[in-house]
């Protein structure tokens, strides 16, 4: 696994938003205890789309996944909290 003796990974997936609405997905390190970009794994896009890809980058390269949003700190991704929700749409029998 890639984690240092005091627990920390290595290395990070990070959903970021870089500017109004759009999102990219990029790979961090960390490196003398911070951290330094290491690569893009997807370009700007729209914040469900963002979340998806990072979510699959997170899964396939089992790394944490984390959020940065603009003015906010670095936090763990949370698919109950951060996760866009589907719009409502009740059941109609017939259809």
């Amino acid at each position: 696994m890639s984690a240092r003796r005091d627990g920390l990974p290595r290395r990070l997936i990070v959903l970021r938003q870089v500017e109004g609405t759009r999102w990219c997905v990029v790979e961090h390190v960390i490196h003398n205890g911070k951290r330094q970009f290491a690569g893009r794994i997807a370009t700007a896009r729209e914040y469900g789309p963002a979340c998806m890809a990072g979510l699959e980058a997170s899964r396939r390269q089992r790394l944490p996944f984390g959020i940065e949003a603009n003015g906010q700190r670095l936090r763990r991704f949370d698919a109950d909290r951060d996760m866009p929700r589907r719009p409502f749409r009740p059941h109609v029998e017939g259809f």
